[in-house]
């Protein structure tokens, strides 16, 4: 069990270093895909690049200029004329017609590793160390500074009526704030390990349900948590990945739940029962997931740098076995 344990926190660095960090030698990774508004484009950004697809064609529409600093993630905003992308210790927002950049968020004291529009495209989130900043998307100015992490914050997103923010981070919490005032109204952290080996699991990645009434969460014990969003009390536990899992992004429609993985799988849920609805295989540890906003296909992006964009069947009511 213990040696288990420590391969899956190896795996883990190696993951997190690839996309953080760009030490995979042989392949460029694929950081952060994001599908537009309209289902027309995604976003990627690998290594030191932002292309954007042609979501029929598969073909790429066109690159952003190369930058000085990996990128680490890409937003569409509302409009699906602007995006976000998170490069260094700065956020740029970028004209797509144009290929452009338009405005830059500078004052970050470390790497940015989360971006996120507010749903009607006025703010951005940007998640740095330990610290979450808001922003105006017009003019730059920064808002707001959130400071309750003890640990460096993973990733930043809105609520859907776009009055709070939710965080996540290494320290095992997730904390949910006003997006107008900054106060933190609820905050939850896992519960220490009955292992005395191991202490509370990093959160990775969040996901608030479109009906704003859930929070899904993976973290580093191969577990996915189903948050109830106004009080960040638990309501169930999914389980069935054979190591960890890195992403987590609800269906548009709030009908499923995507979860991909350090055990090279993705899983889709039926939140309602806990229950696995399919496995998706991929040839490697996943790093991204994006749901097209009819909620009829999932991008996801490999470790070895491919890009996938894969049908999902609506009427899937029969849980899959475990591979």
């Amino acid at each position: 069990m213990t040696h288990r344990r420590n391969t899956t926190l190896i795996t883990m660095l190696f993951l997190l270093l690839s996309v953080f960090f760009g030490v995979m030698a042989q392949d460029a990774v694929i950081s952060s895909v994001d599908y537009s508004p309209s289902g027309a484009k995604l976003a990627l950004s690998t290594d030191f690049t932002v292309q954007i697809i042609d979501t029929t064609s598969g073909q790429t529409i066109s690159t952003l200029p190369t930058f000085d600093d990996l990128v680490i993630a890409v937003k569409w905003d509302s409009s699906e004329t602007k995006l976000a992308v998170a490069t260094g210790n700065r956020v740029q927002i970028w004209n797509v017609s144009t290929n452009q950049s338009v405005l830059t968020f500078q004052d970050h004291s470390h790497p940015v590793k989360s971006v996120a529009w507010s749903p009607n495209g006025n703010k951005i989130a940007s998640a740095s160390g330990e610290e979450v900043q808001i922003w105006n998307s017009t003019t730059g100015e920064l808002l707001l500074t959130l400071s309750g992490h003890i640990q460096s914050v993973t990733e930043v997103i809105w609520s859907p009526d776009g009055t709070q923010v939710a965080t996540s981070g290494l320290d095992s919490a997730i904390l949910v704030w006003d997006a107008a005032t900054g106060e933190l109204l609820e905050a939850y952290r896992i519960q220490d390990s009955l292992d005395p080996e191991v202490d509370r699991p990093p959160i990775y990645s969040i996901s608030w349900k479109s009906d704003g009434s859930q929070i899904a969460a993976a973290s580093l014990d191969g577990s996915v948590r189903i948050l109830d969003a106004a009080t960040l009390e638990p309501l169930s536990l999914l389980k069935g990945h054979l190591d960890s899992p890195v992403s987590v992004a609800w269906s548009p429609d709030g009908q499923y739940l995507a979860s991909g993985s350090v055990d090279s799988t993705i899983r889709i849920w039926d939140v309602t029962t806990s229950q696995t609805v399919e496995v998706i295989q991929v040839d490697t540890s996943v790093t991204s997931l994006s749901w097209s906003p009819d909620s009829s296909k999932l991008a996801y992006a490999d470790a070895n740098g491919t890009l996938h964009m894969t049908p999902i069947t609506s009427s899937m009511t029969t849980p899959t076995p475990p591979p």
